[in-house]
């Protein structure tokens, strides 16, 4: 039986060994994908055939806005390390990210949009048509009837039209025209498609800002994780080197008869498991890292460093009371509810109108010229003037509308108070997480120069036979834990200061952006 446990310890000291030896290889792997010629284009085998652009290019390319010119194409970025900072990730993905150039595009079509509902309240003059006639050599040569209009705020519509059928001789007339609602279809109701343009316009520019906000705020958290992962995985290298180097020295200690079989294979059984964590936050950091290069629009084959510098300091917010005040006046969500509930209100005074009596004033006056090659005549008609009146019975219909119109009022105006009710309890959680998170962040420091000089003397008891191998892979193992758990507070306390922003909707603010090409309801 003893000849047997001799062989098995044999085999035990052999493969933890090998172990050591495979642990001593080169753990240094590349973060970016190695460039294997591939473009990441679409090739003009993948593209459609392009298209002869009109006018609608000029508009959209016109409009489209061009910040930060001065920055290198993603196809530039040197094959050789280059230093990325958390600002310089942020101008690369405004200017490049996919999701923020989308959002340009949708911009300019609703820019379109509403410029399209507001020049209905511009002169629209019809088609101008030119004829030309030639018969026995006498020629003759006609306008047709060309025709304008021009509507009003208030619901009516001015026309103005002329015709004839030969410049020199023939008949000419124009006619001036007025119709104007009195009742139904009068006053503010008839200026509602005009403010809900405007209304809409805003709304695409806040959303327009969000969709920036939340670009800002996923490029930083990708920042953030991106350097959680590289610290944790120095760490976890450090701890493992450690490990490695007690390693050697307890296989020295075993070799000179000073320490036991079991307590080296205690160390490289640790050592083992250390590696095992360093491959998987390798592995980790590899994949947080090509993501991240997407995130902020660079070519998946770029090769950036990252600044690792965690901000330690505790960073300036305002009062709670002004946080809240802030957030309920510049919130985007919460301003965009609220236009939602203005839009639902004026629902109802449209259903409301829909309802009434329609009386309609219609005036015109005309003016017909006949000319010949010498006699020219004018007629003027009397001016007409006449009242239409349609008085609605039994109109279940509207009835209906308008009070779908109210319900829908009521459910807007609780959805409202809930979102501010919600808006304030966040801002206050929020407030409250990062006063604690601090408070944790401070614990977490002082919990690692503790770990620190736990390992240290551990380490040292260790030398003089006052504690055991397993004591120290434990206390190694803590203060892995502990730099792991300053990383990770470090991160959320930063994440909670720029929710709490957010919330504000101050968060371009914050990170010194300014949107200059869009109009000022944004800045």
């Amino acid at each position: 039986m003893r000849y047997l446990l001799l062989i098995c310890s044999a085999f035990a000291v052999l493969a933890t060994t090998s172990a050591c030896a495979y642990a001593e290889e080169e753990m240094n792997y590349p973060l970016n994908i190695p460039d294997t010629g591939v473009s990441t284009e679409l090739t003009t085998q993948e593209l459609p055939k392009p298209l002869d652009y009109g006018w609608d290019n000029r508009y959209l390319t016109n409009h489209l806005p061009s910040r930060y010119a001065s920055l290198p194409e993603p196809n530039a970025t040197p094959k050789k390390t280059k230093a990325l900072s958390i600002h310089e990730a942020l101008m690369l993905a405004l200017r490049y990210s996919s999701s923020i150039i989308n959002s340009d595009i949708s911009l300019v079509t609703s820019k379109f949009s509403h410029e399209t509902t507001q020049s209905h309240l511009y002169p629209q003059l019809s088609s101008l048509n030119l004829n030309y006639n030639e018969t026995k050599g006498q020629s003759n040569t006609s306008l047709g009837t060309t025709s304008a209009t021009l509507n009003t705020r208030y619901g009516g519509q001015y026309g103005l039209s002329y015709s004839n059928d030969g410049l020199t001789s023939g008949t000419s007339s124009y006619t001036f025209s007025v119709d104007q609602p009195l009742l139904r279809g009068f006053g503010k109701v008839a200026d509602l498609p005009y403010i809900q343009s405007d209304r809409n316009y805003k709304v695409a520019l806040l959303n327009y800002k969000q969709n920036i906000i939340t670009l800002v705020d996923t490029v930083t958290t990708g920042y953030w994780g991106l350097i959680q992962s590289q610290l944790n995985y120095e760490n976890t290298l450090a701890s493992y080197k450690d490990s490695k180097t007690s390693v050697g020295k307890t296989r020295l200690e075993y070799k000179a008869g000073q320490t036991s079989e079991s307590t080296l294979i205690e160390a490289e059984a640790s050592l083992t498991s250390t590696k095992n964590q360093v491959v998987q936050q390798l592995q980790s950091l590899q994949e947080t890292y090509t993501s991240y290069l997407q995130t902020i629009g660079l070519n998946i084959y770029s090769n950036i460093k990252i600044d690792t510098a965690m901000i330690n300091e505790k960073v300036a917010i305002p009062t709670l009371k002004e946080c809240i005040s802030q957030s309920v006046e510049h919130n985007i969500n919460y301003q965009i509810t609220l236009m939602q509930l203005k839009t639902s209100q004026e629902a109802i005074l449209a259903a409301r109108d829909a309802r009434r009596w329609k009386l309609d004033l219609t005036a015109s006056y005309t003016n017909t010229t006949t000319s010949s090659s010498d006699v020219v005549s004018t007629t003027q008609n009397p001016l007409n003037v006449g009242l239409a009146l349609s008085i609605p019975i039994n109109d279940i219909d509207n009835q209906n509308s308008l009070l779908s119109a109210r319900a829908s009022y009521e459910e807007s105006k609780i959805n409202a108070q809930n979102s501010k009710l919600t808006l304030i309890r966040t801002v206050t959680q929020t407030y409250r997480n990062i006063k604690t998170s601090y408070q944790s962040l401070q614990i977490a420091k002082r919990s690692v120069e503790l770990s620190e000089k736990v390992l240290s003397n551990a380490k040292l008891k260790l030398r003089y036979g006052q504690t055991t191998m397993f004591e120290v892979n434990t206390d190694r193992t803590s203060l892995l834990n502990a730099k792991n758990t300053l990383v990770s507070n470090q991160v959320s306390y930063l994440q909670y200061v720029q929710a709490l922003y957010d919330s504000l909707g101050d968060t371009l603010s914050f990170w010194h952006l300014t949107l200059k090409d869009l109009p000022d309801v944004l800045h």
